[in-house]
Formats: structure tokens, sequence, C-alpha cells
């Protein structure tokens, strides 16, 4: 099943370029021969994760939400203050749990329409 995972990842990075992946694009980019990858390719389109259309074979909604949440994130990077102290002194940062992100501030208020008579009278 790993391979069908990698063929996925694959097509959905094709995919983002908005083009169809032929299997010379996914075998350099799986790293495995032709023929796996032809039979990874067979066996996601029968668990309808790819369809074929028109123009060859493309992620199905499914197999594109399969494909986004196996997709390998790139990792974060957090700023370090530990490189800028003193040699043998251990920063705040370094000691502390990773940051969280602070919630977003509260939406602006817009400005209310003018009561009309009706209200005026109901308040």
């Amino acid at each position: 099943m790993n391979l069908e995972l990698d063929v996925l990842r694959a097509f959905l990075r094709l995919a983002r370029r908005r083009s169809q992946p032929t299997i010379e694009q996914l075998v350099v980019r799986v790293g495995a021969d032709e023929a796996a990858v032809r039979d990874a390719v067979k066996l996601l389109l029968r668990q309808g994760l790819l369809q074929r259309n028109t123009h060859g074979v493309g992620l199905t909604l499914a197999g594109l939400a399969i494909g986004v949440a196996i997709a390998k994130r790139p990792a974060t990077r957090v700023a370090s203050t530990a490189s800028s102290a003193a040699p043998g002194v251990a920063s705040a940062a370094s000691s502390a749990s990773p940051r969280v992100a602070a919630a977003p501030s509260p939406a602006p208020r817009l400005a209310r329409a003018p009561k009309t008579k009706t209200e005026r009278r109901a308040a």
C-alpha cells in the first residue's frame, strides 16, 4: 500500500501544476519501476481514488482528499534564540514548550443601519 500512497502523493503534486501526469513522470517522482507504478495506478482506479478522463487519468474528489491528508508537509522553521545566546547558557525559548499561535483578533464591528420608524416605535 505504500507505493499506492506514493503514487497518490505524486498525482497531487503534479495536479498542482495543472497537468495530467504520465507514467514516466510518476516513475521519476516515486522511484519505482514502470510495471509497479502501472499496477498501483490500476489499483487506485479500482478503489475510486483516480478516474479516467479525456486527458488521461486524474484524481477524484476522494483521491484529492486522501492525497492532501497524507501529503508530506515541509518542516516549519522556528526562530531560535539559543544560537544568539552565549555558549553554555540555556535560553528560555529552548526550554519552553512550543509556541502556540495567538487567537485572531475579533472582527471589526460594522456600522448598523439606522432604525426604521417601526423599529423605533417597538423600542
